[in-house]
């Protein structure tokens, strides 16, 4: 696709049909608010004009884009657009209107001369060719007359001359192929870029259509194949195994059909063999994280991967033990109230994560942790020691986490002290 106004290719991603350059530049898009003010138009014109342009409509076409300035919802037009509906109005408007005059006061003189001055130009090269072109060409032209009116008259005549000769060959096609290559990448750089000759533009062009229609065949008949011969539940996983990306989007695949099929139906036995293996020996809960393994993916996808589903099953049933033991150790030690909020202190995370990773003695961990805590901040450690003294509360579990609640600054000292002295109503 290329931009609408400076006809430059548009990046894949780009789905408004302008390019960034020319959407935020003034001489090319402007709002409805400055289109208001300049071209006297009203808001309903505007409004009218962008509904036909939705409808698809041909006798006013009026490309626009939602922009939301300040966070304000708003449409900006392309400025040969507006100057163009402008001119279809006031063109049936007496020339004494006030509204008439402001809007022909408005109106830049200069570019109309320069419009009228192109289109002229075209008109005698066309006559003195011969060309007599047909209605899509004339819609064409006025297009590059608008978006390249300051530039040198011969590379518009270019722009045109090649046009007219690519449609030339591709018009001897079917409607279909038509509207194929016309769309191709190869068809706008000819015409805008002269990258190729015409015989070469043309040659790619329809050898990337007889591509198209090859890998489209491949497609549909491989897609009944899955249909009739595997199970709906399968069809999905199918599309995902790179044979059938391969099959379906490279010309170039020269894997026949029937050894496609066969690897199809190898690929539902490996999962279906494995699949079974893991609903009865794997806990429900972690079906979906032993299917994400590598172990997992590397038995069903790779084919020339010689290892009986038993075997595979035993390394998945190990991961997930794994995983079990790490989720009841990380689950133990989240517990803590305020381990949560301690754990962005980087030596602590490495202590946290050794723990719930590798395993050992969570009493060692925590010891380690309520160290480094301590440590950290003399003042308040002895800020809250010095309120649990006076308190007189000897028993350490009591108290222990409202102490490292305040020291890593889950709760203030005033909380703190109702706290301590709520424990010490309760003894």
């Amino acid at each position: 696709m290329r931009c609408i106004n400076c006809f430059e290719l548009l990046n894949l991603r780009n789905q408004k049909e302008i390019c960034p350059p020319c959407r935020s530049n003034p001489e090319v898009m402007i709002s409805a608010t400055n289109a208001k003010k300049k071209y006297m138009l009203t808001k309903d014109e505007i409004e009218k004009s962008k509904l036909a342009f939705e409808e698809d409509e041909i006798e006013i076409d009026l490309f626009f884009c939602k922009i939301t300035p300040m966070h304000v919802y708003g449409s900006k037009y392309l400025v040969n657009d507006i100057e163009d509906l402008a001119s279809k109005i006031f063109e049936c408007v007496d020339d004494d209107d006030k509204r008439k005059q402001k809007y022909l006061k408005n109106v830049d003189d200069e570019k109309l001369a320069l419009l009228d001055d192109m289109r002229e130009n075209i008109q005698v090269y066309l006559e003195e060719n011969d060309i007599d072109p047909e209605d899509d060409i004339l819609s064409f032209i006025e297009e590059v007359i608008k978006r390249k009116y300051e530039t040198d008259l011969s590379e518009v005549i270019g722009i045109i001359r090649r046009k007219i000769k690519l449609d030339g060959l591709v018009n001897e096609h079917d409607a279909k192929f038509i509207k194929q290559a016309r769309k191709h990448r190869a068809y706008g750089a000819y015409v805008y870029g002269h990258k190729l000759s015409l015989t070469e533009t043309f040659d790619k062009i329809n050898k990337d259509i007889e591509h198209s229609i090859i890998l489209k065949t491949r497609t549909k008949k491989i897609d009944k194949f899955i249909k009739e011969n595997v199970d709906k539940s399968f069809v999905v996983f199918l599309m995902g195994v790179p044979i059938y990306k391969k099959y379906t989007t490279q010309f170039s695949c020269n894997i026949k059909f029937e050894t496609v099929c066969k690897r199809f139906l190898e690929h539902v036995n490996r999962k279906k063999s494995l699949d079974k293996l893991i609903i009865k020996n794997v806990d429900k809960q972690y079906h979906d994280f032993a299917r994400e393994l590598f172990e997992y993916e590397q038995y069903v996808i790779d084919l020339s991967f010689q290892c009986g589903p038993e075997i595979v099953c035993k390394i998945i049933l190990d991961r997930v033990n794994n995983k079990i033991a790490r989720d009841n150790r990380t689950e133990k030690i989240d517990s803590i109230s305020w381990i949560d909020a301690a754990i962005d202190d980087s030596d602590i995370n490495s202590i946290y994560s050794t723990y719930t990773g590798k395993g050992g003695d969570i009493n060692d961990a925590i010891k380690n942790i309520k160290n480094i805590i301590i440590k950290r901040d003399e003042r308040k450690t002895n800020e809250i020691d010095k309120l649990i003294n006076k308190m007189g509360l000897a028993d350490i579990k009591s108290y222990e986490d409202v102490k490292f609640d305040f020291l890593v600054g889950r709760i203030g000292i005033e909380d703190a002290k109702a706290k301590l002295i709520e424990i010490k109503n309760n003894i």
